[in-house]
């Protein structure tokens, strides 16, 4: 059951302005549709499907529609370290190495023409990069970086022989 914004401490107006943003993006045919949905304190308070399921078959998005959703492991981590910023336990400027020993005195790539080098990074990796996708991690499926053949060749290609890549 929807409840008034404004008896969860919410804005009307303010909530409003979601819809209208998600317009945009159906309207220009980045998307088909969305469903938003915002409780605060266990009430519903906001609750706007818009666009289509199916675009061919004007099927309209309902606010009971079923989604299916992929990669939900960055959303999950990210608030579960949120949890644990919140609590004190991890702030966005520590090292990755104080969670994550590995990563102490890591290697960046460095192109050189048609080859490479690693070098000493400049600085250590913080929990910030992580959270920005700036910390120059792949997940190694670019053909054309350097980076991302290591990757293939050294990490993936030996589990794939059923061999350990350590």
């Amino acid at each position: 059951m929807l409840v008034e914004p404004e008896e969860v401490g919410l804005s009307s107006s303010r909530l409003a302005r979601i819809g209208d943003h998600m317009k945009r993006y159906i309207d220009a045919g980045k998307i088909a549709g969305t469903l938003t949905l915002v409780a605060r304190r266990g009430q519903v308070a906001y609750l706007e499907p818009l666009g289509h399921l199916e675009i061919e078959r004007r099927r309209p998005v309902t606010s009971d529609a079923i989604w299916r959703i992929y990669s939900m492991t960055k959303p999950i981590t990210s608030v579960g370290l949120m949890m644990l910023f919140e609590e004190g336990k991890v702030r966005l400027s520590d090292p990755v190495s104080r969670f994550l020993p590995g990563f102490k005195d890591a290697k960046v790539l460095v192109g050189r023409g048609a080859n490479y080098d690693l070098v000493p990074a400049k600085r250590e990796m913080l929990v910030h990069d992580l959270f920005t996708h700036s910390s120059g991690l792949s997940y190694g499926q670019n053909a054309n970086s350097p980076l991302d053949e290591m990757y293939r060749s050294d990490i993936w290609a030996p589990r794939e022989r059923g061999e350990d890549p350590r």
